[in-house]
């Protein structure tokens, strides 16, 4: 990404970029400074939100960790370097199985100023990192950001955005002109003549027989000539500077790369290992070579890796590469413990393998215990660590502990659901039905969905609760609530646990109490 040349441009046919005088790095530091739309950047507050991007990545709550850099970017949107760490994450969310944002999500514009659209468009691009659309959108809305506003350096991330936007494309089977048209005219707008030419040609390549095309495509390479005339063929302020290394540019596909094939993984660890090694000392180049060697999921990097984050922990002091050694070691156990669970399967009467897969079971939900335990420790108010502590709490048997823990993670609207599913199985298991029964409601009320796994389970288990408190109490109210369950759960997969013996046994119930 090239560094300046937008900072040298004002105003001019294609757009405005960022102001000669730097603003668009913020106030001095730590300082506040206000742009022309009312916003106000804040690097304190912005770094606060970034740190716990950070950690909340780390340990793989992505979910939280993309709404931490938004909050993070509301304060410091101009930030390039926090937005490709937002890509990153975005990218790990998509290969864990993340999935887009609600409608209800989608329908809303982010607020009144560009800045405003462009962070919740991006938002919703990290939750669907594939989407081309909602890509140009938030490219779209960052160069009217840098339109509106020429006090933040907002065009840099509009031409990294449109990077990306090209990546895509180039990516999909089926490309689209008008999508190839609509980006080259941001690039045009911002100007960076030499990707809106690409993208012209993009377009041209998918529709040859469009007669307007090659005239766009002769101004646009003629404003490109122009534009590196002025600014010099290869200098800092050529945007094309950057590209003509073709063993570097494959490299920065590689990092890009969401599915990435062995020769790639390999290939980036020595990459990072040299970068390591010619700067020892710095943590940017230390941290890179720990993501690539976790990247390869096997023993040998891993234990390189806690040899790397060992070393960082004991010179930085800093908690967030404990919580990675803990991460990596949880990632180990439970990798061994599927290899013997897989064991079991395949061979039934093995049982030294059995007696290994209790053993290493116990040993992992106790590691486990002790890990989140010192985590709530060092980060008492973090719900998404509470709730972690909860379910090692309920895997451990301590019930009462875990209902502490459930409940102080359910003030978070994102953990509200599943703390409650749990807090139902507690309550359940110390015998207190009306309890149960409550927040199970609450629980159902706070999901929404009933026909995934955590809806269809939490509607299971109250029916449990009622079927259980109605069998105690003879309550006709709360069997036929239990059956209004059952029949929920019936309809909408019959197969599920054991639905059918429980709606036949239920039935009965609701019989003998009618009568």
């Amino acid at each position: 990404m090239p560094l300046g040349f937008l900072s040298k441009l004002k105003k001019n046919k294609g757009g405005v970029g960022a102001s000669e005088s730097g603003a668009g790095n913020g106030a001095g530091a730590g300082g506040v400074s206000e742009s022309s739309d009312g916003f106000k950047r804040d690097p304190r507050k912005a770094a606060a939100f970034f740190n716990h991007a950070e950690t909340t990545a780390e340990s793989r709550s992505y979910d939280y960790s993309v709404e931490c850099y938004i909050n993070g970017l509301r304060h410091d949107p101009d930030n390039l370097a926090r937005h490709e760490e937002l890509r990153e994450v975005a990218k790990k969310r998509k290969v864990g199985g993340g999935k887009p944002a609600k409608m209800a999500e989608k329908l809303k514009t982010g607020g009144s100023f560009p800045i405003d659209k462009m962070l919740h468009a991006e938002k919703l691009w990290s939750l669907d990192p594939l989407n081309v659309a909602v890509a140009i959108k938030t490219m779209e809305h960052a160069v009217d950001a840098m339109v509106a506003d020429a006090a933040l350096n907002i065009g840099e991330l509009a031409y990294w955005l449109g990077e990306n936007v090209l990546k895509m494309i180039h990516a999909t089977k089926k490309a689209d002109k008008r999508v190839c048209l609509q980006v080259c005219d941001l690039f045009a707008r911002i100007p960076a003549y030499d990707k809106a030419v690409e993208a012209c040609r993009m377009a041209l390549a998918l529709d040859p027989k469009d007669s307007e095309l090659p005239q766009k495509l002769k101004d646009l390479e003629i404003e490109e000539t122009l534009q590196a005339k002025r600014y010099g063929s290869g200098q800092q302020g050529d945007f094309r500077a950057n590209i003509i290394d073709a063993d570097k540019q494959q490299a920065l596909e590689d990092d890009d790369a969401i599915t990435k094939t062995a020769s790639v993984v390999d290939s980036t660890i020595e990459r990072r290992r040299k970068d390591y090694q010619e700067t020892p000392d710095e943590l940017e180049a230390m941290n890179k070579l720990i993501a690539a060697l976790l990247a390869k999921e096997d023993e040998q990097t891993e234990q390189e890796a806690i040899q790397l984050l060992t070393k960082a922990w004991e010179q930085t002091n800093q908690y967030k590469f404990k919580m990675q050694i803990g991460d990596v070691r949880i990632r180990q156990m439970r990798r061994q413990l599927r290899a013997v669970r897989t064991a079991c399967e395949s061979e039934r009467g093995n049982v030294e393998a059995k007696a290994k897969m209790k053993d290493l079971t116990a040993q992992m939900v106790q590691f486990e215990l002790a890990e989140f335990t010192e985590r709530a420790k060092q980060y008492p108010t973090d719900t998404r660590i509470r709730f972690e502590l909860g379910c090692r709490f309920y895997a451990n048997k301590q019930h009462d502990e875990a209902i502490a823990e459930f409940q102080r993670a359910r003030g978070d609207p994102k953990h509200r659901a599943a703390s409650c599913h749990y807090l139902g199985h507690c309550f359940l298991r110390r015998g207190w039905f009306d309890e149960a029964i409550d927040t199970l409601h609450q629980g159902i009320e706070a999901h929404g969905s009933h026909d995934d796994k955590l809806g269809m389970s939490l509607r299971y288990v109250l029916m449990d609760a009622l079927e259980k408190s109605a069998t105690q109490t003879g309550d006709l109210d709360r069997t036929l609530e239990a059956q209004k369950m059952a029949s929920q759960i019936l309809q909408t997969d019959i197969n599920y646990r054991d639905i059918r013996d429980r709606m036949d046994r239920l039935k009965k119930l609701v019989g003998k109490l009618q009568t």
